[in-house]
Formats: structure tokens, C-alpha cells, sequence
């Protein structure tokens, strides 16, 4: 579910970030450059849709499936999430050929069928296998057709379903996919991780029910929402055939608070694993929408949240809110990379395009942010939050290079397969100490929401403070494929 409020653009700003008190920032030099990958042009136009590579040959197969073919829903109307728009397809991209295939949903098992179409499904790639758990779509019961969020968790053997789809082997791709149900799983909008205890961690997010924007309370598809408020713990009991939930597993982290005062009200946010002070592995969750607007209580907010979530695993403090740090930029769900300085103690996240926060009109031209019009909402920042672990403060880096487009809103970050891997963990953080001065590819970027404009704007409208009319502005999915560089500058570090 997405909703774009009004937000201010932020422009692109040069912070070359080498500064000699390594508690407030990184004294690295880095810079980022995305451009076009003219090579791989065969692609599916997607947005919010389940991604996966093949482990057996480097990611030479892409696999993707679920999500959208259209752009920004918008938020007036009953068609926001029209049916015809639903991706149906599962399809396996050849990255050596550039050739594609796909299956359409009817090869799945019954149950599938409708989750597999569904958009915004949490899903994370654990070695060979996909989980997937949620999302939110249309569901026939009987003669009338629901919109719900699943209550499903799948485990996908990526390599294995990928060569059925190529085969068109219905029976080898259902042998590929293991599955249980529980609705303490029901969410969409969230992030699922598995992390090195083998716990899964489905992180916020919310549970939506009926037609987006349906207002007839008399009506079956009247629009509910209910956020997870929390995180949600759990472990899974797998054969190779088989998952199940383990129920006894099942926790929940959060801050207790009502849903009106609750930091953990979110979702279609940014949320990535953390290498911790005592050099354990977390998870870091930024920003999200939407905080509560009172009058319209259980469907949608007022602002984005500004404040990251850090949460500890298996700890007795199982999560902090940071109020020392206000985030106002790449606030939406959008590619993003990681990696861990361990000369200067800290995390480097990265996230790429995606949409801003109005409270950057804060920021003024003392911080080399120039001010824009206040409609503004697609960004083509590039920001790096650096974390650092013995002081706790986050500095924001901005890239030199901006994104080539508006476009990365709920996209997908395709980490390069040769990457130094910090301590080899399994949440795939890479080791910044080791990556190469000069230029290095460090990934790609693939779909996502792709607009021509700051604003989405689908109708003729008067800008009234103005007196002008704003240009029509219709998003669309992206099929094309980034590649994304790293330049490491050498520094006197010592």
C-alpha cells in the first residue's frame, strides 16, 4: 500500500564526508555513479514485486514474480489496485543472454495462485531459497471477489524453480515450493530477515482489508487497515520438502504504546541489517509513513516517521529509537546497500532514489540543501547514513552524482556476487575496509516506480498558491536495469 503526501524536494548536494572527529562521521571519500546498463534491456516493468537470483552460476538467472504493473496508485477512486494491473506472471531473466522467460500462476499450487499476484509481499533470499510471507491483492471467495492481506509463508528453491519455469514443468515447480499459513504473518509494506540465529524477523508493515479507498462502510471491500505496530519474531521448522510455523516461537517486539502514539506504526520504509557496538548483527529500520492523523483513525496518517529503529536480537533491550537523529531524505522503500567501516566503528547505508520528507524544507542552503517547490516528492538523492557505533550518531552523505531518473521507489538493489563479505555474514553487509581504491561495481538497480517529475499528478490540477496548473505527471514501472559504481577515493587514514 503506498501513499505519497506532499513533500519537498531536496536537490543534489556534494558532502565529501572526511572529517577529523570519526565519532560524528566517516572519514572516508566515496561517491557513487548510476547509469543505464545498455546490455540488459529485456526486462519486465515492475514495482513492489519478490526478487531472487540463482546461487548455483553467480546470479546468471534472475527470478521475479507478484507487484505491480503500474505506476503510483494515487488515492482517489476504487481502482487504485485494478486487477488487470496485478503481475500474473512468474518470469526467469538470463543475464548472459539477455532472454526471458515466464510461467504464468496457474503452474502454482492452488493456495499461491492469488498471494504469487498479490503486491508489496515481504520476501528475503537466504543462500538458495526465497521466503516469502503476505502481501496484498484480490482474493475470490464464492462469487465476490476480496481484497485481503495473506496470511501464507513460502520457502522457494530458486535454483530449482528456475529450472522447472524454463522447463514449463508444473510438477518440478511445485516440488520447488514449501508453504504454511498463519495469520501472525498477515502483513504488507514490511521487511522479513532471517538473521544468524536462525529467527525470522517480519519488522512492521500493516494488514489491509477491502478496495483501497473504498469508504462505504455498508460495503464488503470497505477499507481497513491495521498496523503490525511491532516487530514479529518467529522460527520456522524445515525439511527439505516442508516449513512449518513453529507457534510456540512466536514473539513480539515493540514499544507498548497505542497506535496513535506507537513508533512502530509503519511501513514502505527502508530497513537493513546492522552490524551492532558489541559486534553482533541487527536491524535498523528508517523511515516508513505514516504517523497517525487523528479524524481518520485505522487508515491512513499525517507524516512519515524521522527517527530510526534499531532492534537487538535476543536481548533484553530488544530495541532502541533513536530521537537523536531526524531522517529527511529517501524515506520511502527503495534499493538500498550496506556496509560496515570498521576503522571507523560504523554502518554505511545506502538508499538510492525513491521519495523525500516535507520536513526538508527545515533544511536550508547552511546545510548545501537548496530549497524547492513545495510539491515536490520523487527524489534522485543518493544517501549514505553513516552510523557509528561508539558515539550513536548518524551523518547523512550525500552523493555527488544524483540518480539519472526519478525512479527507485519500490525497486530492487542486486548486489554484485563478488563483494567482500564483512566476517562472511550471512545478512550479506559488505566489508568497506576492503573495498579497492578507485572504481569498483558494486550492484545493480532493476523497476520500481519510475516518474517523469518530482510530483505524481494524474489529473489536470490548479496549483492555487501559484495561481499555475501542474503538468500532467502519470508514473509508470521501470524495466530498466542501473548499474551502480562505487569510487573510493585513497585517504590518510591511518
Amino acid at each position: 500500500m503506498k501513499k505519497i503526501i506532499t513533500l519537498l524536494i531536496l536537490g543534489i548536494c556534494i558532502y565529501a564526508c572526511k572529517s577529523s572527529n570519526k565519532s560524528d562521521a566517516s572519514s572516508t571519500l566515496f561517491n557513487y555513479e548510476v547509469t543505464i546498463d545498455k546490455d540488459l534491456t529485456n526486462l519486465p516493468a515492475l514495482q513492489s514485486f519478490c526478487f531472487g537470483t540463482t546461487t548455483s552460476d553467480s546470479g546468471k538467472y534472475w527470478l521475479m514474480f507478484g507487484g505491480r504493473t503500474n505506476g503510483f496508485h494515487g488515492f482517489g477512486g476504487q481502482e487504485n489496485f485494478p486487477v488487470k494491473k496485478a503481475n500474473t506472471y512468474m518470469y526467469v531473466f538470463n543475464t548472459k543472454t539477455n532472454s526471458l522467460d515466464s510461467i504464468d500462476v496457474s503452474y502454482l499450487p492452488k493456495d499461491l495462485r492469488e498471494q504469487y499476484i498479490s503486491t508489496n509481499m515481504q520476501n528475503r533470499q537466504v543462500d538458495s531459497f526465497l521466503y516469502v510471507c503476505g502481501g496484498y491483492g484480490a482474493k475470490k471467495v464464492l462469487l465476490d471477489t476480496l481484497w485481503v492481506t495473506h496470511n501464507i509463508i513460502s520457502r522457494i528453491n530458486i535454483n530449482q524453480i528456475v529450472k522447472a519455469i524454463l522447463a514449463k514443468d508444473s510438477i518440478g515447480i511445485r516440488k520447488a515450493i514449501a508453504y504454511d499459513k498463519n495469520d501472525f504473518l498477515k502483513a504488507t509494506g514490511g521487511e522479513l530477515y532471517k538473521m544468524p540465529d536462525g529467527k525470522f524477523y517480519l519488522l512492521v508493515g500493516h494488514n489491509f482489508k477491502g478496495r483501497y479507498a473504498d469508504t462505504n462502510k455498508l460495503s464488503l471491500n470497505y477499507a481497513v487497515q491495521t498496523y503490525l505496530d511491532a516487530v514479529h519474531v518467529f522460527s520456522l521448522i524445515e525439511t527439505p520438502t516442508s516449513v512449518t510455523l513453529d507457534t510456540k516461537s512466536f514473539q513480539t517486539i515493540t514499544d507498548g504504546l497505542v497506535d496513535t502514539l506507537t513508533q512502530f506504526r509503519r511501513r514502505d520504509l527502508n530497513i537493513v541489517p546492522s552490524v551492532l557496538p558489541n559486534g553482533k548483527y541487527g536491524i535498523t529500520i528508517y523511515g516508513g509513513v505514516f504517523t497517525y492523523a487523528s479524524g481518520r483513525p485505522g487508515f491512513s496518517g499525517g507524516n512519515p516517521f524521522r527517527n530510526p529503529i534499531y532492534i537487538y536480537p535476543d536481548s533484553s533491550n530488544p530495541y532502541k529509537i533513536d530521537s537523536k537523529f531526524r531522517q529527511l531524505w529517501n524515506v520511502y522503500s527503495a534499493p538500498n546497500f550496506t556496509m560496515f567501516d570498521s576503522l571507523n566503528n560504523g554502518m554505511l547505508t545506502t538508499i538510492f532514489g525513491g521519495l523525500g520528507d516535507t520536513l526538508a524544507s527545515n533544511i536550508g542552503p547552511s546545510n548545501n540543501l537548496p530549497n524547492g517547490p513545495d510539491s515536490a516528492a520523487f527524489t534522485k538523492f543518493i544517501t549514505t547514513l553513516f552510523y557509528n557505533n561508539t558515539s550513536g550518531n548518524t551523518t547523512p552523505i550525500f552523493s555527488q552524482n544524483p540518480m539519472p531518473h526519478y525512479v527507485g521507489a519500490e525497486g530492487v538493489f542486486i548486489q554484485a556476487s563478488n563483494l567482500p563479505i564483512y566476517k562472511n555474514n550471512s545478512l550479506g553487509i559488505v566489508n568497506y575496509d576492503q573495498i579497492p581504491v578507485g572504481k569498483t561495481f558494486v550492484g545493480y538497480i532493476y523497476g520500481g516506480i519510475h516518474s517523469d517529475s518530482t510530483q505524481w499528478n494524474n489529473v489536470v490540477t490548479k496549483d492555487t498558491i501559484n495561481n499555475t496548473i501542474l503538468p500532467l505527471n502519470i508514473t509508470y514501472p521501470s524495466n530498466k536495469v542501473y548499474k551502480v559504481y562505487l569510487t573510493k577515493a585513497a585517504t590518510d587514514k591511518k
